[in-house]
């Protein structure tokens, strides 16, 4: 499935010459280089189409559906502290994903949206409570992950 995916980017990529870019400069001072590199750059418009078909396709969810992820840290939630052993990831549903620059600056922001996880935990309340009380399950319905990645370069 994943290489359908990849073929199916990298076809829509190529009919729109949106994807990418490869730029060759003449050098004409003396640079340390590594022979037959090639300089390559991810058009927006092609990193978000490839994005949206990692997000439909069931490959990222079957990659990430099942992992365990050993933690043994300690977090507070509304004054009682948790001892958080271990998440396993149970189910993951992703929604729709894009990639676009943040108004007329140069941040880069990267969104997951409609995002359902099902999250087995070990944790227990080492203290702030008088009863016993074991976490077992987490599920975070219609959740976003967002990332901005920004620069102050002017070019």
């Amino acid at each position: 499935m994943f290489v359908k995916t990849m073929i199916a980017a990298v076809s829509v990529a190529n009919l729109t010459n949106a994807f990418v870019e490869r730029q060759y400069e003449d050098i004409t001072e003396t640079i340390d280089t590594t022979p037959g590199a090639i300089q390559s750059f991810i058009n927006v418009e092609g990193l978000s189409a490839f994005i949206k078909e990692m997000t439909a396709s069931s490959w990222l969810q079957n990659k990430i559906q099942g992992k365990k992820i050993d933690l043994s840290m300690d977090i507070e939630v509304a004054g009682i502290e948790f001892h958080l052993n271990s998440i396993t990831i149970d189910a993951v549903t992703i929604g729709e994903g894009s990639v676009s620059f943040v108004d007329d600056s140069n941040t880069l922001r990267t969104r997951i949206a409609n995002a359902d996880f099902t999250l087995s935990l070990d944790a227990e309340a080492a203290s702030g409570i008088l009863v016993p009380l074991d976490i077992t399950q987490v599920v975070l319905k219609n959740a976003s992950i967002q990332l901005d990645l920004g620069t102050e370069s002017a070019d």
